[in-house]
Formats: structure tokens, C-alpha cells, sequence
């Protein structure tokens, strides 16, 4: 009963607001003034049973109408009638915003992308209260994000739109938006470059809307996984810079013009770098005089300013990512080997040139070369091998755990991986060992490097000696790849061995596990960064499943984490950037198809969604590494649907068991 007398009662109001004026009921009239009264002072109750966007039209164009009359009223004076349907329409406005921001925002977005639409195939109507109303709608969306500041953040694409259309271009020519509306200019999540007229507005969901106010056209970027916390274009425009404080991260992309200006301009991202993960209260960032900034200190040179004060800044040290190293760029290469290709015939003699044997024999002899020693792929066994795995302990959860030992591996069971990643070296008496560097010096108490060192000596050694929460554990020591192997099977654990350098003796251990232990081609695979590694092994035994690891910037930087350049000079970090190209090119088109492998571990900031679903429609596997935040680890399970490997599971548990759930769940239903 309640709900048909609040319907009545909203349906009379909205009539008595809305009805076209007559002698009955004449504009501005009481019985008008206290229907928009009445509506603004009770919308949380009236709302389901109105048009909005007829309510929030109609108040509009009050307050255009009588703008004049309110700006020019001498308060000592009594109200008239339309000075006080001024006041009653903007009254109205305000509260309904305040009570319903998400849905006064859709409203609104809603007529706005509607009359630009009908304003693009006929004459724009000038006295449409969304012309006449630009200011009045703009202090609205001022004061919500002031005060609603993360509802705001997630309907920004609707606010975007209205910004945009309330913003006048003509005069953003020659002055920027901190002058006209300084209020919006002080939004940290909305950025405007006066050189290329364009406007960026970071989400909640981690995308960014950025349209261009010359070409009238839009595009979305999903720049982080979670909530944006700040954007701002250089100063030429050129560069947008994003930050997610939840994320932990800075993001730096560069926008490209397309050719004359048709079409969509490309946005990729070009440098990123790690802050410290925290979640700051965005209404008070977006109000403070301190608040988080941007300080542009050169064209690709940005300094994150915090509130406390500490400055991140993005140096040569800042990680190539995804955007550089997709599969639809590495397509563009091969126009880069070939002008290699006629720089080394450049320096050709003549007689060669003109050889018959260097311009037809060489080409076929190097197919049948390739064409001979291709290994055939095996996809099955690749499957088997995946089955299952979603989380897998990265040298054993080294985080957790002293990395590549036996209590690691028992940690990583009880934490719930499906998979461990164990890195092998080889002593000088042949035995295969787990550990990640050449030399012992980091991880033991010891000094030396491995392949100069007899088990003998390693056993005496303790892995656990340099572990951060060494206290917590007793000696460990240096075990044997068929050790771990023995205790994975045990444990019913996958896993993924990781071959740091081509050495014979390495693979010929692998070979003879597989030989000895039959029934673990679906629960062991080999990695390694050398192609060569995965072609011997498949070549030797094809049921094996081999893949690759790679990250971006093989021959520029000398470790992908802190991406440290190998090079100072500018020419060679050109010419290695190329080579780093080339090679990419080479590893997901040629080598990959050599090898027959099945498997593709990728440092997790090279990846993409669309490069895994490339990949994933070739039968490849892409396992990404290493993620250790929190909203990437939900990221790539959830969201991307990508395995992954991590140094830490302790902080990741309840996410797992929920995921794991839910999936049960969900496999039950369908059966």
C-alpha cells in the first residue's frame, strides 16, 4: 500500500513540475514551485517512480531562466516569484544530487549524449537547458566530488561525458581549465593538456577515459587493476601519467597521433615504476594544497610528489612493459631485420651480389634446415601438464620460505601452490642441485660459485643462513634436483624447473628423471631463457613439455625487476634496443615453432589480455612471473584468468580457498 500511494504521489508531482503551461497552471506558479519542492526535499523516496531526467531538465531550465534574477537580487529585498523558482530549482538540483549523485549523474549523461546526437544532423538548439545551464551543472559536479568523491570515481566515464560537453572550447583555446574552472582543475583524477586539447579521467575500475575535444572522439585505457588515483599530461601533451596508490604503481604512456589526425590515436604505455602500495583517502587528496601531484621534470621524466612529501620518480631504471612488446607490434619487425639485412649486404662485395649461390641456394638451404629441425609440438601434453595449476610457489615461495629448499617445498603444499618453480645449477662433480645464482654467497653461509664447488662441500652449507625470518628455521640444506623431485611426487606438487644456463650435464639429469620416473611427463616441465635448452631436451624426448621464459629488455637492462641498463652509451642502448626487437620478433615466431614448445613464462609486466589470448588460440600456455602484490595476484586469477607464479602465498590464502570454492561450486552446477 505504501508503495502504490508514494507512486501516486510522485506521478502527481512530476505531472505538476513537467505540464506544459496554461491558464490552469501557469509557469513559476505555487502549486509548481512546491511540486519541485516537494520532489527535491523527498527524492530518496519519489526516485524509483520518476523520469529523472525530466526532473533534472525541468529544475534546469528554471535556473537558466532566472539565473539572471538571483545573480543580481539584493538580498534585503523580498523574493518575487521567479527569483524564488530560481532559488527552489537550485535547491532541488542540489539535494537531488547530494541524495542520488549516481543516478542525477546517469540522468544527465544520458540527455547529454542524446542532444549531441541530435545535434550532429540538425541545428543545435541554443535554448536547451543544457546550453543555457553549463555553470550551474558544472558547480553541481564540483561540489559532488568534493563531497562524494568515490561515487563520483565510479560513474567518471558519465561525468566525462558532461564535463566535456559543458566545457567551452572555444575559450579553452587560448586559457586552460585552471583558469576557467579551477575547481575542476584541482580533481587529481582529471587531467586536460592545453597543446593537444585533450581530457583524461581516471576511474575506480582502473581504466582511463580520454577524449580529444578537437576530433570530438573518445578512447578507454585500462591502466591499472585498481582505483586511479591521479593522471596529468606533460606539458607538450605528448605523455599521460597515471598512479594507483592501491596498485602500488606509476604508469607512463604516450600518446601518438595518428596520420593527419584521422583515426583513433594509439596510447601505449612506455615506462612504469613501483611505489608503495597504500590507499589514501581521495576526497581529502583531491582537496588538500599538499595533495598528491605529478611534477613534470622532462618530456619522459615524471616525479610523483606523495603528501608526506616523498618524491618517486621514474628514472632509466623505469620497466618497459606490455605495450612495447605485444604480439601485434612484434609484427612490425621484420621491416627492421630486413634494413639490417641490406645494411650487411651493403658491405658485400659486388661478385657475391650477384652470385647464384648466395641468392638461391643459401635461402633454400636455411628452410630445409628449418623445415628439418623443427620439433612437432605437443599440445596434449602441454594440457596435462596445465591442468590444475593456477598458483604455482616461485623458487618455493621464497618470501615464505628459504627459496629453493625442502621445507619451502613443504611450505608451499601447506599454503595451497600447485605448482613450484625451482631454479638448478650443477656442481663440478655433475650433480644438479637447486639454487638461483651462479655463486652461493647470497642465499648461504658460504662463498664460491657452484660449478667450481663438489656436493661434498655444498652439503655442509646453509641455505637458510641469509633468509630474513631465518630464526624460524633450522639448518637447511642444499638439496638435490632429485630430491625435491622425490618430495614434490609425494606431495602431489607440479612442477616447473627452471635451467639458468645451456649446460649438457644439466639436461642429461633431466633426461635421466624422465627415464627413471615415467609417470611424471604430466606433473614436470623444463623453462629456460636459452632457446637452445628447450630445443635439446624436446629434441631428446618429445613427451617432455618445454617452454621459454622472457621478459622485455633481454640485451638493454641487466635484470628485469630493476631494469638497470647494460649500456650508458646512447648508441648502444639504441642498437640493443633493436636487437631486443629482433629477438623478440624471432623468439615468438620462429623459435618457438622450432622447439616445438608449448609453454611461455612471461615477466607478469609484459602481459596483456590480449597477447594471452593470442597465445591461448595457438594451443600455447603463458604463465606469468612473479606477481607478489595482492591486487595483482587477484588480477591474474580472477580477471586475466592467467597462471602465475609468486614469492608469497601467506598474504594470498582466503583469496585462493574463495576461488577455489566458488569454482567447486560452480563445476558442481554444471554437472
Amino acid at each position: 500500500l505504501l508503495r502504490v500511494v508514494c507512486s501516486i504521489a510522485a506521478q502527481c508531482l512530476l505531472e505538476l513540475l513537467v505540464h506544459p503551461p496554461s491558464p490552469l497552471l501557469p509557469p513559476f506558479c505555487p502549486l509548481r514551485r512546491a511540486a519541485a519542492d516537494l520532489i527535491g526535499r523527498g527524492f530518496a523516496v519519489w526516485q524509483p517512480y520518476l523520469d529523472v531526467s525530466k526532473v533534472i531538465l525541468t529544475l534546469l531550465s528554471w535556473c537558466a531562466e532566472n539565473e539572471q534574477l538571483g545573480m543580481s537580487h539584493d538580498s534585503k529585498l523580498p523574493l518575487n516569484w521567479r527569483l524564488d523558482a530560481f532559488k527552489i530549482a537550485q535547491a532541488s538540483l542540489w539535494s537531488i544530487a547530494n541524495v542520488c549523485p549516481a543516478a542525477f549523474i546517469t540522468a544527465l549523461s544520458t540527455e547529454v549524449v542524446r542532444f549531441t546526437s541530435l545535434s550532429q544532423h540538425q541545428m543545435v538548439n541554443h535554448m536547451s537547458p543544457l546550453i543555457r545551464s553549463k555553470q550551474q551543472i558544472l558547480s553541481i559536479i564540483e561540489a559532488l566530488f568534493n563531497s562524494q568523491f568515490d561515487v563520483m570515481q565510479e560513474v567518471i566515464s558519465s561525468v566525462g561525458e558532461i564535463v566535456v560537453h559543458c566545457l567551452d572550447t572555444a575559450l579553452l583555446k587560448y586559457k586552460n581549465v585552471t583558469e576557467l574552472h579551477p575547481a575542476i582543475a584541482r580533481i587529481p583524477i582529471i587531467a586536460y593538456s592545453v597543446q593537444t586539447r585533450r581530457i583524461a579521467f581516471g576511474s575506480k575500475n582502473g581504466s582511463v577515459v580520454i577524449y580529444e575535444l578537437r576530433a570530438g572522439k573518445s578512447q578507454v585505457i585500462q591502466a591499472h587493476s585498481r582505483c586511479v588515483s591521479i593522471c596529468s599530461f606533460s606539458d607538450d601533451g605528448k605523455y599521460l601519467a597515471t598512479c594507483s596508490c592501491e596498485e602500488g604503481r606509476v604508469n607512463l604512456w604516450q600518446m601518438s597521433q595518428s596520420f593527419l589526425g584521422m583515426g583513433q590515436s594509439q596510447v601505449k604505455c612506455i615506462r612504469q615504476f613501483s611505489i608503495p602500495p597504500t590507499t589514501p583517502d581521495n576526497k581529502v587528496v583531491a582537496l588538500k594544497n599538499d595533495r598528491l601531484r605529478f611534477v613534470w621534470l622532462a618530456t619522459k621524466t615524471v616525479a610523483l610528489v606523495l603528501p608526506n612529501g616523498t618524491e618517486h620518480r621514474n628514472t632509466s631504471k623505469a620497466v618497459m612493459v606490455a605495450a612495447d612488446w605485444n604480439l601485434d607490434i612484434a609484427d612490425a619487425v621484420p621491416m627492421e631485420i630486413v634494413l639490417l639485412f641490406l645494411v650487411t649486404l651493403r658491405f658485400c662485395s659486388a661478385s657475391l651480389l650477384r652470385s647464384t649461390v648466395f641468392s638461391a641456394v643459401v635461402p633454400l638451404t636455411l628452410m630445409i634446415f628449418y623445415l628439418l629441425g623443427c620439433n612437432r609440438a605437443d599440445f596434449e601434453q602441454g594440457n596435462a601438464f596445465m591442468r590444475g595449476f593456477r598458483v604455482g610457489a616461485h623458487r618455493g615461495l621464497s618470501l615464505d620460505a628459504p627459496e629453493n629448499t625442502l621445507v619451502a617445498i613443504r611450505k608451499s603444499y601447506e599454503l595451497g601452490a600447485h605448482l613450484v618453480e625451482l631454479d638448478v645449477e650443477v656442481t663440478a662433480d655433475d650433480v644438479v642441485v637447486l639454487m638461483h645464482d651462479d655463486h652461493v654467497n647470497r642465499t648461504t653461509n658460504g662463498v664460491g660459485a657452484v660449478r667450481r664447488m663438489n656436493y661434498s662441500q655444498l652439503k655442509n652449507l646453509n641455505a637458510a643462513a641469509k633468509f630474513s625470518h631465518r630464526q624460524k628455521y633450522d639448518v637447511q640444506r642444499i638439496p638435490t634436483l632429485k630430491q625435491a623431485l622425490r618430495l614434490c611426487s609425494q606431495l602431489r606438487l607440479k612442477v616447473l624447473i627452471d635451467v639458468k644456463r645451456p649446460d649438457p650435464r644439466i639436461s642429461d639429469t633431466i633426461l635421466d628423471v624422465f627415464k627413471e620416473d615415467p609417470h611424471i611427463y604430466d606433473s614436470v616441465a623444463v623453462a629456460s631463457f636459452y632457446p637452445q635448452v628447450a630445443y635439446w631436451i624436446r629434441r631428446s624426448d618429445p613427451k617432455i613439455v618445454a617452454g621459454h621464459t622472457w621478459c622485455p629488455g633481454l640485451f638493454t637492462q641487466k635484470s628485469c625487476q630493476t631494469a638497470e641498463e647494460y649500456y650508458l652509451s646512447p648508441l648502444a642502448r639504441f642498437f640493443a634496443a633493436r636487437v631486443d626487437k629482433i629477438y623478440s620478433w624471432f623468439l615468438h615466431h620462429v623459435v618457438s615453432k622450432i622447439t616445438g614448445s608449448t609453454l611461455f613464462l612471461v615477466e607478469h609486466k609484459a602481459l596483456s589480455a590480449n597477447y594471452i589470448k593470442k597465445w591461448r588460440q595457438q594451443g600455447v600456455h603463458v604463465i606469468a612471473w612473479t606477481v607478489n602484490s595482492v591486487p595483482e595476484k587477484s588480477y591474474f586469477l580472477n580477471t586475466l584468468k592467467c597462471p602465475f607464479l609468486t614469492d608469497q602465498l601467506s598474504d594470498f590464502v582466503s583469496e585462493m580457498r574463495k576461488n577455489e570454492t566458488s569454482t567447486h561450486d560452480r563445476v558442481n552446477k554444471q554437472i
